[in-house]
């Protein structure tokens, strides 16, 4: 279960990266926080796919999302 939360919140951490990446690039502004955030979100769904022993596909991620918003709302 720990390997679901890690990988929720690095796709939703990647995911806020996103905007924040954009407006630094076209407002001319460093893009070393937004890439370090963007880093570290691939870094915690990395960390979730190497350590689940039958890994992740790309269609059990809705399942993942399910079972994490499942066991907070249980």
């Amino acid at each position: 279960m720990v390997n679901d939360y890690l990988m929720v919140a690095g796709i939703i951490i990647g995911v806020l990266s996103i905007p924040s990446l954009l407006n630094a690039f076209s407002s001319d502004r460093p893009l070393t926080r937004p890439l370090a955030i963007l880093v570290i979100a691939a870094g915690l769904v990395l960390t979730a796919v190497y350590r689940q022993p039958t890994g992740y596909s790309i269609d059990s991620v809705p399942e993942v999302f399910a079972r994490v918003i499942a066991s907070f709302t249980r």
